[in-house]
């Protein structure tokens, strides 16, 4: 049960990453208008922040918590900040101006793109970072280590599968959804990934069923 609590939680996480990121670039292009050179900038801006995230949240946290029951709560905090961020993403911000030039420019006309790149990007890829560590450390504890290779190439395929699977799902789900509703649709999948992952740890813990109650 452990292993296969802990191996459906890693899909469920991949599949819900991938998915909500298909259209991730012609949204971030459309809801800001941001031009070539805009959108150059901006992604220099947002690798910087992903590593600083990554750097000073998913590494202090997953060596903290990587240990015991701690994973399985690390897990679901995680999920729940992905759930949150995206909402936040979809809320109404108001903007003082439109047509304007110039990222810095626009992300003070718009201040959704300035709490997005700071805030709400670098938390997402934090918690994506931090489940998949998490899982990561936690599905070779639960293996057998005669049972290692085996597991991780049966992982691999399914990974494989699900990067296969889920950007289709995610282009079907975003398509016609306008842009300052497409971070809802990213929400549900995030959504799915924690229900999911609340049911398999529920799932891992519940006793098991006796010779005699059978």
């Amino acid at each position: 049960r452990a292993v296969a609590a802990t191996a459906g939680a890693r899909l469920a996480v991949a599949f819900a990453m991938r998915a909500a990121m298909v259209t991730r670039q012609v949204y971030e292009l459309e809801r800001w208008d941001l031009s070539r050179s805009d959108y150059a900038s901006f992604g220099l801006f947002k690798s910087i922040t992903g590593i600083a995230a990554s750097w000073g949240l998913a590494g202090p946290l997953s060596r903290r918590f990587c240990q015991g029951c701690g994973t399985e709560h690390l897990v679901k905090g995680a999920a729940a900040v992905a759930v949150v961020a995206a909402l936040a993403e979809a809320a109404p911000w108001p903007r003082s101006s439109t047509g304007v030039e110039g990222l810095a420019a626009k992300a003070i006309a718009d201040p959704s793109l300035l709490v997005y790149a700071c805030v709400i990007f670098p938390l997402k890829t934090a918690a994506g970072q931090v489940a998949t560590i998490a899982l990561r450390a936690r599905f070779t504890e639960v293996v057998p280590a005669s049972d290692t290779a085996g597991a991780l190439a049966a992982l691999d395929v399914a990974s494989s599968a699900i990067g296969v699977a889920a950007p289709i799902v995610g282009g079907f789900a975003f398509d016609g959804v306008p842009v300052p509703r497409q971070p809802l649709v990213a929400a549900a999948f995030y959504g799915a990934a924690l229900f999911a992952i609340l049911a398999l740890f529920a799932f891992e813990k519940r006793p098991a069923r006796t010779k005699k109650e059978d």
